[in-house]
């Protein structure tokens, strides 16, 4: 039998991100640690921060008085009705001695890596640059060898855009009547 301290759940597997993939997976897990022989402690303030999912498969809930100190209850959910959606009932108080100083020393240190790493600051997105669109891209290609896109009658063709580049007739189509509106704009010596 083995135990897995979940701490914040109420973060990554909040009442508010329903069916997010973390909510799928933890509850997968969840529901196969029966036959797994795992246990979870889950670590949050208030339960009904939890997803409803999970609550629903909780054996105990222990409020802590003080360190060392638990009162613990039985939860039993209600399967005939929505309210209350389960039951508890007190079963006594647990005072256990405190761990080991390096054994809290690892724990607030990974749970300390993980606040800063889960709540770190994003840097400010850079604006995106426009996209450059593939009519764009060709036209480019056109303008700085025109000669290899000239067919036998002289003028630019699209049949040559368009075994070149791969791109549709329309696109050749629309890069030839830009090219040549170039041309025609051009002021003669």
């Amino acid at each position: 039998m083995s135990w897995v301290i979940y701490d914040e759940p109420g973060v990554t597997m909040s009442n508010r991100a329903w069916m997010s993939e973390a909510n799928r997976i933890v509850t997968w897990f969840l529901q196969s640690s029966r036959y797994r022989r795992v246990n979870a402690l889950f670590c949050l303030p208030a339960l009904a921060l939890m997803d409803i999912a999970a609550r629903t498969i909780l054996t105990f809930q222990a409020l802590i008085l003080n360190r060392g100190v638990a009162r613990i209850y039985r939860i039993r959910r209600n399967q005939f009705g929505s309210s209350p959606s389960y039951f508890t009932h007190r079963l006594g108080t647990v005072k256990t001695g405190l761990p080991s100083k390096e054994l809290v020393d690892s724990y607030e240190k990974k749970l300390r890596e993980w606040h800063e790493s889960f709540f770190k600051e994003r840097p400010a997105e850079k604006p995106q640059e426009p996209e450059v669109s593939d009519t764009d891209k060709i036209l480019v290609s056109v303008r700085k060898r025109p000669q290899d896109y000239v067919g036998a009658d002289g003028s630019l063709s699209a049949k040559k855009v368009v075994a070149k580049h791969e791109c549709s007739y329309q696109t050749a189509y629309k890069v030839k009547a830009i090219v040549e509106d170039e041309g025609s704009k051009e002021p003669s010596a």
